[in-house]
């Protein structure tokens, strides 16, 4: 993923986003309960994000995101960036974000 335009965020209480781009978000500290609708056909639109997790979020889709703490005092940092296609490929499974797929090589062709 490119590294720029990567906004890191506390999050103290719910947080509505409806991107006009693909996004993914990232849990850098805590956990995160995030309820993610539209475009994606998912059972359950509650998903909850440890940290080191990621979520691909689509254009057009709308995330709520609120902590989800042990303890008061935990807090919960997400980074929030621009997802290239060519480096982020959505799963079928709730959006989360998974490797891109390394295209397949064909031998040459002796001549």
């Amino acid at each position: 993923m490119n590294t720029h335009h990567i906004e890191q965020l506390q999050i103290n209480k719910v947080m509505s986003l409806r991107p006009d781009t693909n996004h993914v978000l990232k849990v850098v500290q805590g956990r995160a309960w995030v309820t993610l609708s539209g475009k994606l056909e998912q059972d359950n639109p509650d998903i909850f994000l440890l940290e080191g997790e990621t979520l691909w979020v689509a254009a057009g889709q709308h995330l709520v995101l609120e902590p989800w703490p042990r303890d008061p005092q935990d807090l919960l940092w997400v980074q929030w960036q621009i997802a290239y296609d060519a480096l982020v490929v959505p799963s079928l499974d709730q959006g989360i974000a998974c490797p891109p797929i390394p295209p397949k090589r064909l031998p040459a062709k002796a001549i």
